[in-house]
């Protein structure tokens, strides 16, 4: 009876302790389990894991921003690497428009004829075989100048007037000191034409307006009873028996030589002779009225 009472007791302490072994394995495995779960956890849960992922975040963002920047930087410096400073004049025309141009005739005399308060006479001059050829010539240059002038808001003398005194000395221009007593203008200006033709050279089919000769302007002087020269100013103010016309003086001198289209000719099947003298006409009086009045850099092609 003892025996199989220490047997029974002998197997109910083994069972005791392979329950605790078994027991203390499964906490171990849960408790690996939990060490190994912890880090997945930690990055879920919020409070100081937020800043983690927010810093991983931004470190993200920061390798995509560099590596989005770098091509930006490598394209810029190639543009100007390559441009040169044509690049900032293309962004300075984009924001200001095209810079203004100071005339030549402002450049040598200091006059600016958009300004002040100034009438100029505009009288232009051909020869004899240009004159036999197209005898409205210098009655339609000097009308295409003035026109430009006027939208320019420089007074001018008329067209007209300036063709009666031409008539007056058969033509040709006579003493300037007549045509300054006559109209009174501040500046006189003088086309003298040279060479004026609208053929190409090379074709008879095709037209190319070339011109070239000298453009002189005068400046008109005014005096008082004394013998005084008169500002613009006092002039408008003085009346005008108290005012002397004093001899034209020579103030600006420049060659002109003038090629439309600049690149290639026009064929005669493309437009009619007529028209293309209007186009040409147009154009070289353009090119002699800028030289009076300041002119936006890009009009210049």
């Amino acid at each position: 009876m003892k025996q199989h009472f220490a047997a029974s007791s002998q197997s109910e302490r083994e069972m005791e302790s392979s329950r605790y072994r078994s027991n203390r394995s499964l906490g171990g495995d849960a408790q690996q389990r939990q060490m190994l779960a912890w880090p997945r956890l930690h990055a879920l849960s919020p409070g100081a894991s937020w800043s983690s992922r927010q810093q991983s975040r931004s470190s993200e963002a920061d390798r995509r921003g560099r590596s989005c920047f770098g091509p930006i930087v490598l394209l810029f410096t190639c543009l100007v690497t390559c441009s040169g400073c044509s690049l900032f004049v293309m962004a300075g025309k984009m924001l200001f428009g095209d810079p203004k141009m100071p005339s030549a005739f402002r450049l040598k005399t200091g006059i600016n004829l958009e300004k002040d308060d100034y009438t100029v006479a505009v009288v232009c001059q051909t020869p004899e075989a240009i004159r036999l050829e197209l005898p409205s010539l210098n009655f339609d240059l000097t009308e295409a100048i003035q026109r430009r002038l006027e939208l320019r808001g420089i007074h001018t003398v008329d067209a007209d007037d300036i063709a009666d005194w031409l008539d007056d000395y058969g033509g040709r221009i006579g003493p300037l000191t007549t045509l300054a007593d006559r109209f009174k203008p501040d500046v006189i200006v003088v086309v003298e034409v040279e060479q004026y033709g609208v053929r190409d050279p090379n074709s008879l089919n095709m037209y190319r307006g070339r011109s070239h000769g000298t453009v002189t302007a005068y400046r008109v002087p005014r005096y008082d009873a004394q013998g005084r020269e008169l500002s613009p100013d006092a002039v408008r103010k003085a009346k005008p028996k108290e005012i002397r016309i004093g001899k034209p003086l020579q103030v600006y001198v420049a060659e002109f030589r003038t090629e439309y289209p600049r690149h290639n000719p026009v064929s005669a099947d493309q437009v009619s002779l007529r028209v293309f003298q209007r186009q040409f006409l147009d154009y070289l009086a353009k090119q002699l009225a800028r030289q009076f009045h300041d002119y936006r850099y890009g009009s210049e092609f």
